[in-house]
């Protein structure tokens, strides 16, 4: 996205200025443990190309409507196979109490990482793992 975005001149600074609006935005409330709280399954979220100007603007402003947005076609398909052996990679690789496997879907629910109630897996080492990093890297 930032190579995409120098290419495209302002489009860089507009998604910085939408991601530091989206992080003054961000919940006035701490969710503990306890409370439950409801994802939505059915709602299909939008999907926004980075190879397009107006998507790109449709989804600089979602972001800022939203707080998130997902950009399309960021990767090409043989990026998202060595992205996807990168996870499961470090997904395999990790210390007890983990025993991950790629192939057996019975170790996937004993003790998968990070918060699974949300799908968000902010430690065991992900944010800075080589798959995280190629992601990041990624010119588009």
């Amino acid at each position: 996205l930032a190579s995409y975005c120098s290419i495209k001149g302002e489009c860089l600074v507009e998604v910085r200025s939408a991601y530091n609006e989206s992080i003054q935005r961000k919940h006035s409330f701490t969710l503990t443990m306890t409370q439950q709280i409801s994802i939505d399954y059915e709602t299909h979220s939008p999907r926004f190309s980075v190879h397009d100007a107006l998507q790109m603007q449709q989804g600089i402003e979602y972001l800022n409507e939203n707080g998130y947005a997902v950009f399309a076609d960021v990767l090409a398909p043989d990026e998202i196979t060595a992205n996807i052996d990168l996870f499961w990679e470090y997904l395999e690789n990790l210390p007890a109490p983990y025993h991950i496997r790629r192939d057996d879907s019975q170790t996937w629910d004993a003790a998968w990482p990070g918060l699974t109630h949300v799908g968000i897996m902010p430690s065991d080492g992900i944010p800075h793992s080589q798959f995280m990093w190629c992601v990041r890297g990624n010119p588009h």
